[in-house]
C-alpha cells in the first residue's frame, strides 16, 4: 500500500467534507474515519461501496443531493465510459443512478486534472445538464479558497443577479469578465455552471476593500 496516497486521501478528504458543510450537506455519517479505513477504501475498487459518498441537504435549490465517487484508475482516456457505466448508463442500478436534476457529482482523481476532464465537465452540462466536477486529491490536501493570495468568492443568487444586471445598467450578464467554467479551479470548487456570476471580494489601500463580478463561461 502505498501510504502516500493514503495520507493524501485522509486529508483531502477532511477539506472535502469541510466544504460539503459550508454548502449545507449533511456531513455528520462521514466524519469518523480513520487512515486505517483509507486503506481498506482504497482497496476496494466498487462503486457504492466505500468508493462512494452520497450527501443529502435541505435546500430550496433544485439540487439537494451531491455524489462524491472515488477513482484511482487513470480515466483520462475513459471517461465518457465511466460515467456512464458508473453514473447515468441505463445499466447502473436504480439505487446509485444520478439524476442531473437533483444530484451533482464530485469525482476525485489522482491524477492531474487537465483540458480533457474541463472539456468532459462542460459536455456532460450541455449534453445531460449534469453537474459535475473534477478534482485531483493533491490539490484538496489544503482548503484551495483559503489561500492568502485568493480572494473570497462567493456565488450570487438569481434574484442577486438581477438586481446586479439593473445597477449596473448591464443589457445582459456577458458584459461581465469571465470566470472560466471548472478551468477556474475558485469556479469548480464554487460549483459553478455556464450563467452563474460570482462576487469576488479584494482588498483596496484605499477603500478597505471592493467588489467586483464575473459571469461564469465555457
Amino acid at each position: 500500500m502505498d501510504y502516500g496516497i493514503v495520507d493524501i486521501t485522509y486529508r483531502s478528504r477532511i477539506t472535502l467534507l469541510d466544504m460539503l458543510d459550508s454548502v449545507g450537506y449533511a456531513t455528520t455519517p462521514y466524519r469518523k474515519f480513520n487512515p486505517k479505513q483509507i486503506e481498506e477504501m482504497i482497496g476496494k475498487e466498487q462503486l457504492g461501496g466505500a468508493l462512494r459518498m452520497d450527501f443529502t441537504r435541505e435546500t430550496d435549490d433544485p439540487i439537494k443531493y451531491c455524489a462524491v465517487v472515488y477513482s484511482f484508475a487513470r480515466l483520462k482516456q475513459t471517461m465518457t465510459k465511466y460515467i456512464e457505466d458508473t453514473l447515468l448508463g441505463d445499466k447502473v442500478p436504480d439505487s446509485i443512478r444520478v439524476d442531473p436534476a437533483t444530484t451533482e457529482v464530485i469525482v476525485i482523481v489522482y491524477e492531474p486534472v487537465i483540458e480533457v476532464f474541463h472539456t468532459m465537465a462542460h459536455t456532460q452540462w450541455k449534453k445531460n445538464g449534469l453537474r459535475i466536477r473534477f478534482f485531483e486529491a493533491r490539490r484538496l490536501v489544503n482548503d484551495p479558497s483559503s489561500f492568502a493570495i485568493v480572494p473570497k468568492h462567493e456565488k450570487i443568487s438569481s434574484e442577486d443577479a438581477q438586481t446586479l444586471t439593473k445597477e449596473y445598467y448591464l443589457r445582459s450578464k456577458t458584459q461581465l469578465p469571465i470566470i472560466r467554467f471548472h478551468e477556474d479551479m475558485q469556479a469548480r470548487w464554487l460549483g459553478l455552471v455556464p450563467g452563474d456570476i460570482v462576487k469576488i471580494t479584494r482588498p483596496s489601500p484605499s477603500a478597505g476593500e471592493y467588489m467586483m463580478y464575473r459571469v461564469c463561461a465555457p
